[in-house]
């Protein structure tokens, strides 16, 4: 918000107030528009497969996690709220993988 109101020349507000209600509608009115599924327990099952399927070839984190971001967009499912996060970072199909890429 400040950084569209500096774009506007006007005074960024100091406290911003949404009802929750208003962001649901909001968040499921945009999924709708785009044909999108929320982040859920399918959408982890999906990228959980997706960085199986790299890791086979590839170690490097940043290629699992598109290979994750990829499969989720292949599928039209929501990416969750940070990329960074657990859900992503620390899959449990990449523990299994020995640093010297040979499989266990």
């Amino acid at each position: 918000m400040s950084y569209i109101a500096k774009q506007l020349s006007l005074a960024a507000p100091t406290e911003i107030s949404i009802d929750p209600h208003t962001i649901y509608r909001q968040n499921t009115a945009i999924r709708t528009y785009l044909a999108v599924t929320p982040w859920s327990a399918s959408a982890r099952a999906i990228a959980s497969k997706a960085v199986a399927v790299a890791a086979e070839t590839r170690l490097d984190p940043a290629n699992l996690a598109n290979a994750a971001i990829d499969g989720l967009i292949r599928d039209r499912r929501e990416l969750p709220h940070c990329l960074h996060c657990s859900d992503l970072r620390a899959m449990p199909t990449t523990e299994s993988i020995p640093l010297n890429g040979s499989k266990a």
